[in-house]
């Protein structure tokens, strides 16, 4: 009888313990309650199992034949099991209610995006309609300052992520406007005269616009409001964008050739793999940007800043690379055959298995006394005329500083 008495108190125990779970489970996922409030319920009923575990072990008599620890241990291993399962069961479901709830918000979030933008197309094409019928009647094809205040609230309106404001984490960083590419698009080919051109490309924003594979051959963009702009694949042979903004443009495989980005800023632009050969790029701000397998051959690159930069396995053959500063740049693997790097700043760069034949060095500025003899630890393709032509000197105001000059 005792046997059986305390065989049901341990089921007693088990059935109390798992309605307590059930309910936690129900106002975790059913209720859509708090997992911290689940986790008090079931913490609560941990410590309800040990409490009736004290008192029956308390309760019960120093020696007894009936009694079987063996089979107490194998049920509180089990409901331990069982109960670790359920738990980690329960992070996992969790964490699933969360994602499916991120992608659902985001889901909502683009239905309104898309309902928003697609009210403003015709809008967009009204406003296209009377821009092309005030250059009709114009003898020059200028256009009246209301009309670009228009055209520039209208590029305003197809902004990316209009709803950042209110839920900022719930688009993608980097959004892409298609509807802005379209509309630079089509006021580049409606033929504005450059007066009227240049006051439009000053005050309308075209940022985070979609100009992937497009082709503006031989345009004139100068000081255009294109940060964050996608340019991916597309062919700008020619182009002129003089003093724009480009900061964190996406410029991956374009086609750059004998194209003008004299003082323009390009921070943290993403030049891999494009082809900028016989480019300008005077005075041009480029920290921070990715320059890596990029053609730039024949380039003239006079005091321009490519700080902290990545220019792996790039091509600087036959460029004017004068007064240019590399500081913190990788250049590993970097083609500079007969490049002019006169004065400019190598300082803390990476030239591994860079290729410097026939360069040169004079007053570049190094770091270090032994950056000659660096060049044979980096494996620099003309390392060996270089420490032959050329004695490094110390700079006076840094002198941790130094410069190369060339042996007369």
């Amino acid at each position: 009888m005792k046997k059986n008495g305390k065989l049901r108190a341990l089921l007693g125990i088990g059935l109390v313990v798992a309605l307590w779970g059930g309910l936690s489970y129900a106002l975790i996922f059913y209720f859509g309650a708090s997992i911290w409030i689940g986790a008090l319920f079931s913490g609560s009923s941990l410590a309800f199992l040990l409490g009736l575990l004290a008192l029956f072990f308390r309760n019960a008599p120093e020696k007894d034949s009936h009694f079987s620890w063996t089979k107490i241990n194998v049920f509180l291993g089990g409901l331990g099991v069982i109960a670790s399962i359920c738990l980690l069961q329960l992070g996992e479901w969790e964490k699933s209610r969360e994602q499916l709830l991120q992608q659902q918000l985001k889901e909502q979030v683009a239905l309104k995006e898309a309902t928003r933008k697609n009210s403003l197309m015709p809008l967009m094409a009204n406003l296209l309609a009377s821009v092309e019928a005030e250059l009709a009647g114009s003898p020059n094809r200028s256009l009246k300052g209301e009309t670009i205040d228009r055209i520039a609230d209208l590029s305003h309106a197809l902004e990316p992520a209009p709803f950042s404001y209110v839920e900022a984490d719930s688009l993608e960083k980097h959004g892409y406007s298609k509807e802005r590419g379209m509309l630079l698009l089509e006021l580049v080919r409606m033929g504005i005269d450059s007066s009227s051109f240049l006051q439009i490309r000053r005050k309308v924003s075209f940022e985070k616009a979609d100009l992937s594979w497009t082709k503006l051959v031989d345009i004139d963009l100068s000081e255009t409001k294109l940060a964050g702009t996608n340019f991916s694949d597309a062919v700008l042979r020619g182009i002129n964008f003089s003093g724009a903004d480009l900061r964190g443009a996406q410029l991956l495989r374009v086609n750059l050739e004998k194209a003008n980005l004299n003082e323009g800023q390009l921070n943290r632009v993403n030049l891999s793999w494009a082809n900028l050969n016989g480019a300008t790029l005077k005075n041009v701000a480029l920290g921070g940007a990715n320059l890596s397998n990029a053609q730039l051959n024949r380039t003239d690159m006079t005091c321009s800043t490519v700080y902290y930069a990545n220019a792996a396995g790039a091509r600087f053959c036959d460029a004017n690379l004068y007064r240019i500063s590399f500081f913190g740049t990788d250049l590993t693997r970097t083609n500079f055959f007969r490049a002019n790097l006169d004065e400019s700043d190598l300082r803390r760069t990476h030239l591994a298995d860079a290729n410097m034949e026939g360069v040169t060095l004079e007053l570049t500025h190094v770091y270090g006394d032994d950056w000659l003899r660096w060049l044979n630890r980096e494996r620099v393709i003309g390392g060996e005329k270089i420490q032959n032509e050329y004695i490094i000197v110390k700079d006076i105001p840094l002198p941790t500083n130094h410069s190369i000059i060339k042996i007369k």
